[in-house]
């Protein structure tokens, strides 16, 4: 309950911090829909640590883009995102799902014109796990627990082109990574990373 009440606070404050934007400030508004091939690094101390491989996951998110000026705009987004990895235990192959709600901020280096576009995009991102599945299988779930934090960056690149009088159709490939550990002991530190295709109409 309290990691959900967490989360519920994180998001209430990044919609309160988009309340002051004027209207001419904003300069899009959209859906994303995304593919996440997602592992993690696992670093005993002692021994060696296992191998870990991709686990494919999908989510969707919001955006709103604004401040744009010469190119360069900020984008904050807010997702619902599964991730995750495949690891082995004992002779069996598992893929424990981590669900989280991300929030990136992200900022946008745009190259082109009001027609086909280009752009790079980079920024922090806090992450909040809202699901584990299976809850008792690894290590990992074992560890972790419902509403414990990820901190890290994100960088991207992709192209935006119009569909039509209004809106945008966005492509872009993205790769994340934790900068905290999602666990730290003694024994081990685990930290996620992902690519991440994404795909988005802004309005």
């Amino acid at each position: 309950m309290t990691g959900t009440v967490r989360i519920t606070s994180h998001i209430i404050l990044l919609l309160c911090g988009l309340l002051p934007l004027q209207a001419q400030s904003l300069s899009s508004v959209g859906v994303m829909a995304a593919g996440a091939a997602s592992t993690q690094s696992w670093s005993y101390t002692k021994g060696a640590s296992p191998e870990t491989g991709y686990r494919i996951g999908y989510g969707a998110g919001l955006f709103v883009e604004g401040f744009r000026a010469r190119g360069i705009s900020f984008i904050w987004e807010l997702w619902y995102l599964q991730r995750g990895l495949t690891t082995k235990v004992g002779a069996a192959a598992v893929e424990p799902s981590l669900t989280y709600i991300s929030m990136p901020i992200l900022m946008k280096v745009r190259f082109g014109d009001d027609g086909f576009a280009y752009y790079l995009t980079a920024g922090p991102r806090i992450e909040y796990l809202f699901h584990i599945e299976p809850q008792r299988m690894t290590a990992l779930t074992d560890a972790l627990s419902e509403g414990e934090s990820d901190f890290g960056v994100s960088a991207g690149a992709g192209i935006q082109f119009p569909l039509g009088p209004v809106p945008d159709l966005h492509l872009e490939c993205r790769y994340t990574m934790s900068i905290l550990p999602i666990y730290n002991s003694d024994a081990l530190t685990i930290r996620n990373s992902s690519i991440d295709l994404l795909l988005g109409i802004g309005f």
